[in-house]
């Protein structure tokens, strides 16, 4: 078994609280304000060291509690911030995962590509191993590996190495430590595609202190949020769309968070 290690530690803290975003802000729409503050200070609190099953089951719960409204407002969030990104921003193509019950829409983030003239392949399972395929329309997706909608077998296989791969994941760290559905098949793929930009996309209670990691789990490079993007190998935020939110002020571990 592959020696594990923890991500997370002495880096930057970006504290989320109740109401799924920065500071003071206020309770998107349809949001519930918790009886406790802890209930929902999802990331960045001080938790037991948790193994992976834990933490994949409680970010599952999470996610299946969030009200329908308030997910849809931080899905467009998630999707106007991946577009502002400049990885994503000068790509050609851009490798997507086609999200499954209740992660991250990224069909909004597929038509949105589309419309700007960008490839987008999605992946397919076969076996132990995961290629991307390029994908015109969601006429071309159906239900494969665990029910999760994957490219036809007419779809070609895509070949764009400096493509962004947008990943999945239940859980992050902001120096880009990553937990997955438990497969490796990302992990696999990039260890034999590295050059890729690996970008990911969370909700805030999905940013975690830190995490339970082994070896051949692949970090990811960037993190987009509702309110910008984590820059996992500088350890600062990076402010971007509208501008209004706080953000990280340095790039060394342990940085502050302006006022």
């Amino acid at each position: 078994m592959a020696a594990s290690r923890t991500w997370g530690r002495n880096t930057a803290v970006c504290r989320v609280n109740s109401h799924g975003g920065q500071g003071g802000g206020k309770l998107l729409p349809g949001a519930r304000k918790p009886e406790k503050e802890e209930q929902f200070q999802t990331g960045m609190e001080k938790l037991p060291p948790p193994d992976k099953n834990t933490v994949r089951a409680r970010m599952r719960r999470l996610r299946r509690e969030l009200d329908v409204s308030q997910k849809a407002e931080m899905d467009r969030c998630l999707c106007r911030n991946l577009l502002e990104l400049g990885a994503v921003r000068e790509a050609e193509a851009v490798y997507l995962f086609a999200s499954f019950r209740d992660e991250p829409d990224t069909f909004r983030i597929f038509r949105e590509l589309t419309a700007q003239n960008v490839r987008v392949a999605f992946p397919r399972v076969s076996g132990n191993d995961m290629e991307f395929y390029w994908t015109e329309g969601p006429e071309q997706l159906a239900a494969g590996y665990s029910g999760i909608p994957e490219p036809d077998t007419a779809c070609l296989r895509a070949d764009a190495p400096a493509a962004p791969v947008i990943m999945p994941g239940l859980a992050f760290t902001p120096d880009g430590g990553r937990i997955g559905y438990g497969g490796g098949y990302y992990d696999r793929f990039l260890a034999r595609e590295p050059e890729h930009e690996r970008i990911a996309l969370a909700y805030p209670f999905q940013i975690l202190k830190e995490l339970p990691v082994e070896e051949q789990d692949v970090p990811v490079r960037q993190i987009v949020t509702i309110n910008g993007v984590i820059l996992c190998n500088k350890y600062i935020w990076e402010e971007i769309g509208n501008g209004t939110d706080r953000n990280w002020k340095t790039g060394q571990k342990g940085g502050s968070i302006s006022e």
